[in-house]
């Protein structure tokens, strides 16, 4: 079982975002039978490829290796046509392990959404307020609650990176409920610094992944005084590892929301009872209460609340009239997603790269 290379030539290259070239390769096989051992000795992508420069060495990178059989020979030889991509090896980053390079394949986008308002910012022309850029509860001029939207811009984040076999294997059980959780502190993630409660985590998908590329192996130890040294070489090496990929919606607003505290139901005495309306005996003012209030203080055309009204802080009754014969409106503020710490999900912190693997 043999075979031998015919010839070896340089059949184009390029020098764009990357420096490329092609080489075209024959090789002659004594026998069919000899291609599947010329084929596993065959270089595969990702592996290194050592080139003499002058007195040094260049270093390239296996991008593609195409084989095509050529007409059939007499006595039974092959010859084999090898076209193989080399790109320059760039930087010491290509010889880093998938889980600690950057993330890849960044996108971001905007969208826009709608929530309910509760807060809204009086303009010019309102017949209540003067213009203000401090915000004012979302009612009508009687002190009811409106009904209405507001929209806002988010931005949707997606990219994928690599974590570790291992890495993974200790977060699977709580990685797959992650999806709907915020931030609930600071935390950069591709270069992008997100305050607290800004950011969502909308879905994360794992793939098992084998790549085979450039590494570093340790040779050699020595040590000169307290200072370890390492011996290094770079080496074809197999890296498992899975590939994440993540998309967040960020909102710059944050993911709190101003909510009006209304219902039809106070907390008294740790009872949930329900809320009265009647007038006041002597006045004949609007009041509220329990049913309870309501026979104690000897009401008049009382009846239960079938649509909500303002609450008070505590949630013991309902919120008390103004001067001007409007309810005191309180709010409830707070984000209806999960906050937990980012740091510990490592999350990518660098800027994206472009990458060649997986």
């Amino acid at each position: 079982m043999s075979w031998k290379c015919l010839c070896s030539v340089l059949k184009d290259a390029s020098s764009g975002e990357v420096y490329e070239k092609t080489y075209q390769e024959v090789y002659q096989l004594d026998s069919i039978n000899d291609f599947n051992d010329f084929l596993f000795a065959c270089k595969k992508k990702n592996t290194l490829v050592v080139e003499p420069k002058g007195t040094g060495y260049v270093y390239f990178i296996v991008d593609s290796n195409t084989i095509t059989k050529r007409a059939p020979m007499a006595g039974g030889r092959v010859q084999l046509e090898l076209n193989i991509r080399l790109r320059h090896f760039r930087n010491l980053e290509e010889l880093l392990a998938p889980w600690q390079l950057p993330a890849f394949n960044f996108r971001i986008s905007s969208s826009q959404n709608e929530e309910s308002a509760a807060i809204f910012y009086p303009g010019e022309d309102d017949i209540w307020l003067e213009e203000d850029s401090e915000p004012f509860p979302f009612v009508n001029t009687a002190g009811v609650p409106l009904e209405g939207t507001a929209t806002y811009s988010t931005a949707q984040i997606s990219f994928s990176y690599g974590i570790a076999v291992d890495t993974f294997l200790k977060i699977q059980n709580w990685f797959w409920s992650l999806p709907g959780k915020i931030n609930n502190d600071s935390v950069v993630i591709c270069g992008m610094k997100f305050p607290r409660r800004t950011l969502k985590i909308e879905s994360l998908n794992a793939e098992y992944c084998e790549t085979q590329k450039p590494g570093l192996a340790i040779t050699g130890v020595h040590q000169i005084g307290t200072t370890v040294y390492y011996d290094e070489t770079v080496v074809d090496t197999l890296y498992k590892y899975y590939r994440i990929d993540a998309t967040f919606a960020a909102n710059p607003r944050t993911w709190n929301q101003y909510f009006l505290n209304v219902g039809t139901h106070v907390r008294r005495g740790g009872a949930i009872l329900r809320l009265w309306s009647w007038n006041n005996p002597t006045t004949g003012a609007p009041t509220w209460g329990t049913y309870s209030d309501y026979r104690a203080t000897g009401g008049v055309n009382g009846e239960a609340l079938s649509e909500p009204i303002p609450l008070n802080a505590d949630g013991t009754n309902a919120s008390a009239l103004l001067n001007d014969g409007r309810m005191a409106t309180t709010y409830r503020h707070g984000a209806l997603y999960e906050p937990i710490s980012f740091r510990s999900l490592n999350f990518p912190e660098a800027l994206p790269m472009r990458w060649n693997y997986g």
